[in-house]
């Protein structure tokens, strides 16, 4: 106890906290430190505000620092890797260069948040080669198509034909003295079967003349009628009567001489005669000197002498 102190004196009131700082004025407080204001709802409530808080600060943070929250359970932790952005791989470079890792990072495509891997680049194909196969393509269709549609026309000409739908016409053919035989035995053949050319029933009339009047009569040198009327075809017995005949009056000549016989020094040359003969006639007459060519009709030549064998 002091000196002057008395024992019925309380002690001087002393705060349990931190001592109170200065005032920003730089006047240290004197006397007891201000008592703080409680609210009134708190006070009405009976609670008292925690020791050492000061207004303004949050209720869990005391002397001045934060107070940490709680952890969450670890059954509330979202597992790893969850919402979290992977990260893109990198190729170590400082160790050796692994090629297989270089392909694959070649063939993967970043896509700013994920990644593509094993994705090939597509590779555009040139067009021309394309164009060239299609039109080759086109080619061989038209051709395959044409050559149908001309088969189906053949053979509708064809069995038009054989039907004589056009009607009959004649033809006659007149021949050195020699090749009368053989030359009607051809043209008997060529009637029996009733031969159709363009659609006409052709006949042949063979018909014998010597050939320096035949020669006359196509020249204008003599009258026609004394071959029996104009031929479609003149068959003489040596190919100097067609050169004679050519020089007087090449536009009797509608076809280029061909031997049918081949005995000298007569080679029975078949010329098909121009002038007032259709068309159907000219055939006709082509038609009749292929038809002596075939070796049925050769060998009847053989048979007059007029062939060799």
């Amino acid at each position: 106890m002091g000196r002057h102190s008395r024992a019925e004196d309380p002690a001087p009131y002393r705060p349990e906290g931190p001592p109170v700082r200065a005032e920003r004025s730089g006047q240290p407080q004197q006397g007891r430190p201000r008592a703080r204001q409680v609210p009134p709802d708190r006070a009405r409530a009976g609670q008292a505000q925690p020791r050492g808080q000061f207004r303004g600060e949050h209720p869990g943070r005391q002397g001045g620092r934060p107070s940490r929250p709680n952890p969450a359970p670890a059954a509330e932790r979202p597992a790893a890797g969850q919402g979290r952005r992977r990260r893109a791989t990198k190729i170590d470079v400082t160790g050796p260069i692994d090629p297989a890792a270089v392909a694959r990072a070649k063939n993967s495509s970043d896509t700013g948040t994920h990644r593509i891997v094993g994705k090939k680049q597509r590779r555009r194909v040139a067009k021309w080669p394309i164009a060239c196969l299609a039109l080759v393509a086109l080619a061989v269709l038209g051709w395959l198509g044409w050559g149908w549609a001309d088969g189906i026309v053949n053979n509708r000409a064809e069995a038009q034909a054989s039907a004589c739908s056009e009607g009959e016409t004649s033809i006659a053919v007149v021949v050195a003295p020699d090749a009368e035989q053989p030359a009607k035995a051809a043209a008997g053949r060529w009637n029996q079967a009733n031969t159709v050319v363009h659609g006409h029933c052709v006949r042949v009339d063979v018909r014998a003349a010597s050939s320096e009047r035949t020669l006359n009569a196509l020249a204008g040198r003599g009258s026609i009628d004394e071959i029996g009327g104009l031929p479609a075809a003149w068959m003489p017995d040596s190919s100097s009567w067609v050169t004679q005949l050519k020089a007087a009056k090449p536009g009797m000549i509608s076809s280029p001489p061909e031997p049918i016989a081949s005995g000298k020094p007569a080679d029975y040359p078949y010329v098909g005669i121009g002038g007032k003969i259709d068309d159907v006639q000219q055939r006709a007459a082509q038609s009749f000197r292929e038809f002596l060519k075939q070796p049925a009709q050769q060998t009847d030549f053989a048979d007059a002498g007029l062939t060799k064998r």
